[in-house]
């Protein structure tokens, strides 16, 4: 399956891109899918513990299921006062 990837902040300069088109297999997770991303990616390893991460604008946690055509965007954690 084909799901699209979107690095948000400081994660594009550790992907190297704004975004992706990945291919994953059939029922793959949030969690599959990154340590697939890191792999390619070793800057993104520097963030594994602390990404955000949301499928099609909801945030979701590492064991969800990714379907076809979703859109996952990948976030580090925002801190303020």
């Amino acid at each position: 399956m084909r799901i699209d990837v979107l690095f948000l902040q400081a994660l594009r300069d550790a992907a190297g891109t704004e975004s992706l088109a990945l291919e994953i297999g059939d029922g793959s997770t949030v969690a599959d899918a990154l340590r697939l991303l890191a792999e390619g990616r070793p800057k993104l390893n520097a963030f594994e513990r602390s990404i955000l991460c949301a499928i099609d604008e909801e945030w979701v946690p590492r064991s969800a299921p990714l379907a076809d055509g979703d859109t996952l965007a990948l976030m580090p954690p925002v801190s303020g006062g």
